[in-house]
């Protein structure tokens, strides 16, 4: 009985001393889950609440890369948990994408250049003599690039004109250019636009007024300053058509697709592809690697998943799946990927049971690796 009694206790000891590791176990292991980041995925389009929390007054943004520096702010609300990993893709509304000027120069046509393309008088006759000497004059004219040209022009009697012109849908187009006094005209106070919406609507005006005999279907491509804040100041151009009542600028809203990632700290936009698997790319990875691995090939492509179980003849390792998705990337996902372009590929797995995994690779020196 004495011996049952000295057992029944060293028992209860054993229990009550291995308690304490066990909590201080569960202490770790519920640490390790809280400092894991919430990862979330989220896919919607902007309604009017949310242009109105990021000012947005018109219901759309006036390029890519402003509602690309705006929206985060707007995630960051919605979704304050979420942490390293999330994705959020976002459409949303696109005031006509701008068009920035980019190379702009000023020319003279030379005397040379009258002969060489024929103009032996050494002038301009029509509006496409100029179209002409543009086009042999820039021929790898790109969106956006205008000249300012300066030629010799006869209709009656020879002046010397200067016309600036804008290369735009694959052509040139006669410009205007507004001066200083314009935009005072336009109640702005400095010689820019500090929101693309009001140049619109104030060219609008201005177009009516200096062109009182247009016809319908007139077009006029409108060089203009826009404030974009920090001190800066670009040039774009707005293409504005005559209906025969009023001038507008056709197609008003581009619907536009972003996708933001968000890296630890905030959210910001992420060049991110989601891939999923499926039967042919597993037959694919298997064709391309039977040689290499022979049992985890077969099981791919015969099973349509990775066989993840430890020390099974079909396993595949971290290192063995980092290899099939270069394959599976380079020559046949995205052959022509850019470098820093991300992907995730999201596959069947079975460890004992069926079930999924994903893997995070960037492109880095023309080679897939871990992201």
């Amino acid at each position: 009985m004495k011996k049952s009694i000295y057992l029944l206790m060293m028992f209860a000891g054993l229990v009550f001393t291995s308690c304490e590791p066990l909590d201080d176990i569960h202490d770790e292991v519920d640490a390790e889950l809280d400092a894991r980041p919430t990862v979330g995925t989220a896919e919607f389009t902007l309604t009017d609440e949310d242009y109105e929390f990021l000012n947005r007054d018109y219901g759309n943004f006036d390029s890519p890369e402003q509602a690309g520096d705006s929206i985060p702010r707007l995630l960051k609300n919605k979704y304050p948990v979420w942490g390293k990993g999330s994705l959020a893709t976002v459409t949303f509304d696109v005031y006509n994408p701008a068009v920035k000027v980019g190379s702009f120069v000023s020319y003279e046509v030379t005397e040379e250049e009258y002969k060489e393309l024929g103009f032996k008088y050494g002038n301009f006759d029509s509006a496409d003599d100029m179209i002409k000497f543009l086009n042999h004059k820039y021929p790898e004219a790109k969106t956006g690039d205008a000249v300012e040209l300066t030629y010799e022009y006869y209709a009656g009697s020879t002046s010397t004109r200067t016309t600036t012109y804008v290369f735009m849908n694959g052509a040139w187009e006669e410009a205007v250019t507004l001066e200083r006094a314009d935009y005072t005209a336009m109640g702005e106070s400095y010689p820019n636009f500090s929101s693309r919406n009001d140049a619109i609507e104030d060219l609008s005006t201005f177009l009516k007024l200096e062109y009182p005999y247009a016809e319908a279907e007139d077009t006029k491509a409108v060089i203009y300053a826009l404030h974009i804040g920090g001190g800066k100041t670009v040039k774009q151009v707005e293409i504005f058509t005559y209906d025969g009542a009023a001038w507008g600028s056709p197609g008003s809203v581009v619907e536009t697709t972003l996708q933001f990632g968000h890296d630890g700290t905030a959210w910001e936009p992420d060049n991110t592809v989601v891939y999923i698997l499926g039967p042919a790319d597993f037959t694919f990875i298997s064709d391309e690697l039977g040689d290499t691995y022979d049992d985890p090939a077969w099981s791919a492509g015969n099973y349509n998943n990775f066989d993840r179980r430890f020390g099974n003849p079909n396993y595949w390792s971290d290192d063995m799946l980092v290899e099939a998705m270069n394959i599976l990337l380079n020559e046949k996902v995205a052959p022509n990927a850019e470098e820093g372009q991300k992907y995730v590929m999201v596959f069947a797995i079975y460890n004992g049971t069926a079930g999924t995994e994903q893997l995070s690779l960037i492109k880095q020196g023309g080679v897939w690796v871990r992201n």
